[in-house]
């Protein structure tokens, strides 16, 4: 295929599988025709005038560094059913700032989307499969990561140091397997996990909660490890030293449903009311609100 300068086209069905087709060339625009395979490595990066691209329905790239620093690129679109394996393919595109992946889209490639360092707006979409490693890793400027119904992640480091995300959103139906996932993103300050949701991974959040007041919202039929979220300083107390200035008469833990005794060691939250310790902080791990009026602790 020819180089030219400006805009070019890629006609429907077209596989590129040359190397380095249009590497540093100084093309404008790129308008990619249905059921394109890219399998080919190099093949547009360093072209550093392409501000925009829009990746139709059923796209297939599996070459590496496809798209490797793009330092010009900003908005990036993919229709649905994409499938990407490549490794490294938008890799420090620095100043991309937004990203949409359509429906039931399987991304898969090793550093895929990592170093994207003022990537601002993410959109995903339902029954995508993310499985790649360190997909999205050091995207320093994301604040807001929102994983719709029947998502599937099985790849290590999803989210990896991103410092300033602060809200998480887990739609339902979801599947987390890969480890490590929004491994250090130390701002995050509210997650909501939807209903039947699975987080199989090991270390999910690690390094998140540090100094943090986290708003943790988790819904019905959820399965996996609690999640560890430090908790604020409470002061365990005996029964005895407590009942007689408690704000609601309390004679069991209405977590545990066992009888406080004298010596029994509670916790009594702000709100008012008092629990057994042990089962209170079992219960702060997956839920961060009083059991009994929910009163955010």
């Amino acid at each position: 295929m020819a180089r030219i300068n400006q805009n070019i086209v890629i006609p429907d069905n077209t596989k590129l599988q040359n190397p380095y087709e249009f590497i540093n060339s100084e093309i404008t625009s790129v308008n990619f025709g249905n059921s394109v395979q890219i399998s080919a490595d190099y093949v547009f990066a360093y072209c550093n005038h392409i501000s925009e691209i829009d990746i139709p329905t059923e796209t297939i790239i599996s070459g590496s560094a496809v798209f490797y620093c793009l330092s010009r690129l900003q908005y990036l679109r993919f229709g649905d059913n994409i499938t990407l394996n490549g490794t490294y393919l938008f890799n420090d595109s620095i100043n991309l700032e937004s990203l949409a992946i359509g429906h039931s889209s399987n991304i898969s490639g090793d550093n895929c989307f990592s170093g994207l360092r003022n990537l601002q707006r993410i959109q995903f979409a339902p029954n995508t499969t993310f499985s790649g490693y360190y997909l999205f890793s050091e995207c320093n400027s994301i604040k807001e990561v929102i994983i719709p119904d029947n998502c599937t992640i099985d790849g290590d480091f999803f989210f990896r140091k991103c410092p300033q995300l602060e809200r998480i959103v887990i739609g339902n139906n979801v599947v987390i397997q890969g480890n490590k996932c929004f491994y250090q993103c130390s701002g995050v300050k509210i997650i909501t996990i939807g209903n039947n949701v699975t987080i199989s991974g090991l270390k999910f959040m690690e390094g998140c909660f540090k100094n943090q007041n986290i708003e943790l919202t988790i819904g019905c039929g959820y399965i996996g490890n609690p999640i560890e979220i430090p908790l604020p300083i409470v002061k365990i107390k005996k029964f005895a030293d407590v009942k007689d200035t408690l704000r609601y008469e309390s004679k069991e833990c209405s977590i545990s449903i066992e009888k406080f005794e004298d010596e029994s060691q509670v916790i009594v939250l702000e709100c008012g009311h008092v629990f057994l310790s042990e089962p209170l902080l079992k219960w702060l791990k997956t839920k961060k609100t009083c059991a009994i009026c929910r009163q955010k602790i």
